[in-house]
């Protein structure tokens, strides 16, 4: 560690004491970092030099020996090389250049001055050095259009042209989804400070057409052509008919592995003998400078559109470029598979979307939105957004995004369904206070009459009379007390908060006690039976639970039959499981109502006048599921209804058994 930080400040002593020119630069060749002597020696600070680019000060002459320095990443590697680097003075100086790689993707240069500064430069060295201050004026454009807005512009007060444009392939990024690489487009621009007659614009078109053509050994008619006018006024001063003087230099781009022409720079004056041979060589080096520009933004440019690439091949949803045509030009996976689900293509060209006509969709200037039902599919919902998009290669295209909105629609369709649980939450509400308040207003006139027959007439009345009012005050009561607890039990089935208690029983012993204590609600015209296939039927359950499902169930029984009959209470095992069958001859279930049979407060259509509160069956179903069995019902109208509750004694052994060892571990 001690020798480490030794090496560390030795390294930052040499660094700042040394007289050589030393400077860190990125892979890109922007400076990241110089020591003191670029101000000693050459009279740019730090300040002056960091997030340049390093070949601004070297003599344009010299650039070309850079390409291979640029290169060098490895600190196995070492170049070297003498260049000339221009002075706050404006005056150049001799170095010999060495760099080579350093950290991550880093490169450190040394420079030793070799000779003395050059003598003052001549005037052509003046201009360049004019151009080169266009050139730090650029700067690092975002765009084909700002690099050539900005060039044309600065280039004006050097050479005094009428008309400057450029001509370049800009080559494009393979189709998503298919490996093909899409032709170059031609993209022109031009600038002139008087309007352009038509005839002379497409001149100059077809020759830099042609030229360029010539150069590269392709015809580039063929190609798709960009029309960029920058800055030509329209109408008054007079156009320019014609062009006397004018020439081009073409821009040359270099890669590792070749070296090509990818455009031409174009400058044109209406009068004869404008340009000279230092405004030639002007432009050859701005040309340079200009070839190195456009090749940096292509390469930007060329990551962003391998961004666009990835995000469309990636993105969930599917994306379809259509043109004026309909046809198809642009789809990412996604866009194929929905375009082969709810598409419709003939002769190449998209005729329907989803049961939509394209044509009526692209009529449209703004955005249009249609929802589309897959067919093959009917729960998946898709969205198809059409947009107009702006091309000057292609005008009428339309970008469509087609979304999976399955998830949204269903989730719509929860919120719906939750509102509709809501309103029947409401009208449940006032079902509730409906019904208690007309079944507490019987027992409630009971109550209150009795007293006040008692109170008034205590002395006239004999003790059987006041005796027979104090029961029917005695019933009253009991039966608002068990509308109470019906009411109670009711809500904790619904939070869940049922005290379930399983205690061992012999059912059949449990059965005829409990049929005994029911018979006083028997009339004389009903006859309660109690049978059982044994004479003792042992099993785990909770005895309050039990009671409250079968006094609900006979209790029905005897009220929904009207003209008397029969009760029957069968109690028995088959298919080791245990049932209890309630059947009565009473006036039966309606089919219409049976699929709401167990819901609180629904009674049958018709019960006419017969009271209750559409409890009971409701609380029967919870006790019956607490015990993990089952309730079926078999019902004629006029004929009668039969309910069979089946439970498993083996599960509610085990739930004994497990609730038994859960109490002890708490204990």
């Amino acid at each position: 560690m001690a020798r480490s930080q030794k090496a560390k400040t030795q390294l930052e002593i040499f660094w700042q004491l040394s007289s050589d020119l030393i400077c860190l630069l990125g892979p890109d060749g922007c400076i990241r970092q110089v020591n003191p002597a670029w101000a000693k020696i050459l009279g740019w600070t730090e300040a002056d030099l960091v997030g340049q680019m390093w070949w601004d000060w070297i003599h344009p002459e010299d650039l070309s020996r850079t390409h291979d320095l640029e290169k060098i990443l490895s600190p196995e590697e070492v170049g070297e090389v003498s260049l000339r680097l221009r002075r706050r003075d404006g005056n150049y100086q001799n170095f010999l250049w060495k760099m080579s790689g350093w950290g991550k993707n880093c490169i450190l240069g040394f420079g030793a001055a070799i000779a003395p500064a050059v003598s003052p430069p001549d005037p052509v060295a003046d201009e360049l050095h004019t151009l080169y201050r266009i050139f730090r004026q650029v700067g690092y454009p975002h765009s084909y259009e700002d690099l050539f807005r900005s060039t044309f512009e600065y280039l004006w007060p050097l050479i005094p042209y009428d008309v400057a444009g450029s001509i370049f392939l800009e080559y494009g990024m393979p189709d998503p989804g298919e490996a093909v690489e899409t032709p170059p487009n031609c993209q022109l621009f031009l600038r002139a400070f008087r309007p352009l007659s038509r005839p002379l614009q497409e001149t100059i078109q077809t020759q830099l057409l042609e030229q360029l053509a010539s150069m590269i050994g392709e015809n580039l008619y063929r190609r798709p052509l960009c029309f960029h006018p920058l800055e030509i006024p329209r109408g008054k001063p007079p156009a320019i008919a014609a062009l006397e003087s004018r020439f081009s230099i073409p821009l040359i781009a270099r890669s590792e592995t070749q070296t090509q022409i990818v455009g031409l720079l174009f400058l044109g004056a209406e009068s004869k003998g404008r340009f000279t041979e230092s405004h030639i060589r002007l432009l050859y080096y701005l040309a340079n400078h200009t070839a190195i520009t456009l090749q940096h933004l292509q390469s930007r440019l060329a990551v962003e559109q391998q961004n666009l690439h990835n995000l469309a091949l990636n993105l969930p949803e599917g994306v379809l470029l259509i043109d004026g045509n309909q046809k198809v030009v642009l789809a990412n996976p996604r866009g194929k598979i929905y375009l082969k689900a709810v598409g419709k293509i003939e002769a190449g060209v998209l005729s329907e979307l989803g049961g939509f006509a394209v044509a009526e969709l692209m009529r449209s200037p703004h955005l249009v939105t249609h929802e589309i039902t897959v067919s093959s599919s009917p729960e998946q919902v898709l969205e198809a957004i059409v947009q107009p998009m702006k091309s000057e290669t292609s005008p009428g295209s339309r970008m469509i995004v087609i979304r999976d909105i399955s998830d949204r629609k269903r989730v719509e369709s929860e919120i719906r369904q939750a509102l509709e649980k809501e309103r029947e939450l409401g009208a449940l509400k006032s079902q509730v206070i409906q019904t208690v308040s007309h079944e507490y207003r019987t027992p409630l006139t009971t109550i209150l009459s009795g007293a006040e027959l008692i109170e008034t007439h205590h002395q006239e009345l004999s003790t059987e009379q006041q005796l027979h009012f104090l029961r029917l005050i005695q019933n009253a009561a009991k039966h608002m007390a068990s509308l109470v607890e019906d009411m109670l039990l009711v809500n904790r089935a619904e939070s869940g908060t049922i005290d379930f208690q399983l205690r061992p029983l012999d059912l059949v012993s449990f059965g005829q006690k409990l049929l005994e204590e029911l018979q006083p609600l028997a009339a004389d015209k009903h006859a309660l039976v109690f049978r059982s296939d044994r004479d003792s039927i042992p099993c785990y359950g909770d005895p309050k639970l039990l009671r409250q499902m079968l006094t609900n169930l006979i209790s029905n029984a005897i009220k929904y039959s009207p003209d008397g009959g029969a009760i029957d209470f069968d109690l028995g095992c088959q298919n080791e499981k245990i049932y209890f069958k309630i059947k009565d001859e009473g006036i039966g279930i309606l089919p219409a109502d049976r699929d709401r049979l167990f819901e609180c407060f629904y009674r049958g259509k018709n019960v006419e006048t017969i009271r209750g509160t559409g409890l009971g069956l409701a609380i029967v179903k919870t006790c019956v599921e607490l015990h993990g069995g089952e309730i079926e019902v078999d019902s004629e109208v006029g004929r009668g209804t039969c309910f069979v509750v089946k439970i498993d004694p083996h599960h509610l052994s085990k739930t004994y058994d497990q609730k038994r060892r859960e109490s002890r571990q708490y204990y």
